[in-house]
């Protein structure tokens, strides 16, 4: 597993390179890349919630919430390819400057990351069935309004609450992980082997 989330960072880090590099190029080439990256990035950040590494669970999420931004500004403000190049080539130049650190210590720490442990499973009940109708809800009133603008910010509002719940289970599921292995941890100067009397 070590070595397949490795490989797909590294390749989602070569994907993020040659799509800022096209999109200063030619801007139309985010329509490939913003896709293409998204999709690998959110296969790393399901592999690395569900092995609970940190770095590479942020890094992979990172990617799709950038093209979620930039296709809501194109989508949202009707821009031209002519009127999104310098908007948003500097927006993925800038996000390559921070993403790109991001997955190189993201790889440094899957190099030290214990990925033995036991899996952490995606845990819904009926709260989160009832947040995901709430979602689907704003989407469907944003595209009904019939105005761009409108449809892109119920994206960025439906996302933004997705991202910010994945997130946060995300960090609950890991304070519980460190909160057991401290609780089973053998205390230092006893005997593991033998029970408790």
């Amino acid at each position: 597993m070590r070595s397949a989330l490795s490989t797909l960072v590294i390749l989602e880090l070569l994907g993020i390179i040659a799509g800022v590099t096209a999109a200063v190029a030619e801007i139309e080439t985010i329509v490939f890349f913003g896709p293409a990256c998204s999709l690998l990035a959110l296969i790393i950040a399901t592999l690395s919630y569900r092995r609970n590494v940190r770095l590479a669970f942020l890094f992979g999420l990172s990617v799709p919430t950038i093209a979620v931004v930039c296709f809501v500004a194109i989508f949202g403000l009707e821009w031209s390819p002519r009127e999104a190049y310098f908007p948003i080539a500097s927006i993925s130049f800038l996000y390559a400057v921070v993403a790109v650190p991001l997955g190189v210590f993201a790889l440094l720490e899957l190099r030290q990351a214990d990925l033995s442990k036991r899996q952490v499973g995606f845990q819904y009940g009926i709260a989160q069935l009832l947040g995901l109708t709430f979602i689907a809800a704003i989407l469907f009133a944003s595209f009904r309004s019939g105005q761009p603008f409108g449809a892109a910010v119920g994206v960025i509002v439906s996302y933004g609450i997705v991202a910010a719940y994945v997130l946060h289970q995300f960090y609950v599921r890991r304070e519980e992980i460190a909160a057991a292995e401290i609780r089973f941890r053998p205390s230092v100067g006893t005997d593991a082997s033998k029970p408790d009397l």
